[in-house]
């Protein structure tokens, strides 16, 4: 008895096709993005550890988490630019006084130099005639 198993190659018959849905937002609608994916685009946080999570909202920097050391870490920061916004507008009225002192002088100067050089031309018509 030959055996008909071993003669024959097994060959299984094609499947259709399977289609995937794209993950790809090319092809989405920019209205559709957020509604699609379910991320807020506005909105980005990151965790500093484990207890506290710094938010990016509106164009500024929160700290959330334990409420005393995030306000104490702002507060920290806030003063630190306000002394320097206070120190950068004392030296920004410095230099302006300055500024002024050096045009005050200069204009003096030139006046004196002006006022010279008329008596100088008046002496040399003098002289001339």
């Amino acid at each position: 008895m030959p055996l008909r198993w071993f003669g024959r190659s097994f060959s299984p018959g094609k499947g259709p096709p399977q289609r995937s849905s794209s993950l790809s937002a090319l092809n989405r609608s920019p209205a559709q993005l957020p509604a699609t994916l379910a991320q807020d685009y506005n909105r980005i946080d990151m965790r500093l550890s484990k207890d506290q999570l710094a938010t990016f909202e509106d164009g500024t920097w929160r700290l959330s988490g334990r409420g005393d050391v995030a306000d104490r870490i702002v507060h920290r920061a806030d003063q630190k630019l306000l002394d320097t916004i206070e120190k950068l507008q004392a030296e920004n009225r410095e230099l302006k006084l300055k500024t002024e002192l050096l045009l005050d002088m200069l204009t003096e100067k030139s006046a004196e130099h002006q006022i010279a050089e008329q008596a100088l031309k008046k002496l040399q018509a003098k002289t001339r005639s």
